[in-house]
């Protein structure tokens, strides 16, 4: 399966008062991890949306932070697929500081697929010919 790794830079709209990264920040980057790893797979969930009326929303979510990234901390994004179902999509996703490999926080990330406001069934076809 294949494995996508973004990079980015801490912000100061990313950090609190205390100069580290804010919890809720970590899961807008991991977003942009599963945009970007669902890309890599020749979807585009803006034209799921309009050609299928599809859309993947988070139903579960499990993290767990470790480590705090720091104003301007260069972190390393990775995620992978590592279940998928006809009703369902699991991530694994992880965020290092890159040049210490410390990381920062993990979670795992279930989502599903509704078309037209129902759960479908057809999360796996999705992926068909790309896994």
């Amino acid at each position: 399966m294949i494995e996508n790794i973004m990079r980015f830079k801490v912000q100061y709209a990313d950090t609190d008062a205390y100069g580290v990264m804010w919890h809720g920040a970590y899961l807008r980057y991991m977003e942009m991890g599963r945009v970007e790893l669902l890309e890599d797979y020749g979807i585009k969930i803006d034209k799921l949306q309009k050609e299928q009326d599809v859309i993947m929303p988070v139903i579960e979510l499990d993290i767990k932070y470790k480590f705090s990234a720091k104003l301007m901390d260069e972190c390393v994004l990775k995620t992978k697929i590592i279940d998928l179902t006809k009703t369902s999509v699991t991530f694994l996703q992880e965020i290092y500081i890159e040049n210490t490999q410390k990381l920062c926080t993990g979670a795992i990330v279930r989502a599903t697929a509704l078309k037209s406001g129902k759960i479908s069934r057809q999360v796996d076809e999705y992926f068909k010919e790309r896994v």
